[in-house]
């Protein structure tokens, strides 16, 4: 992140695989992270990791159809 420049804002995560990296991403209370995965099972796991760390809310996982992201047009 301090290569980057960037100090905060939202990150999206594709694929999210188990969430290890997704829950990684998010080194602080300035960041949104949203982890994206095709495969449920796969979404289901990332979840789970990211609650078990007390992290879900402001690290979250969902669907991802692996065309569009599903978000608004220009938020990404």
């Amino acid at each position: 992140m301090e290569a980057t420049g960037v100090q905060g804002g939202l990150i999206i995560h594709v694929p999210c695989d188990d969430g290890a990296k997704t829950a990684a991403l998010r080194i602080d209370d300035k960041y949104v992270v949203q982890g994206l995965h095709e495969n449920t099972a796969q979404v289901v796991a990332a979840r789970d990791r990211i609650k078990s760390r007390g992290q879900y809310g402001a690290t979250s996982v969902d669907m991802f159809d692996g065309r569009r992201l599903p978000y608004t047009e220009g938020l990404v």
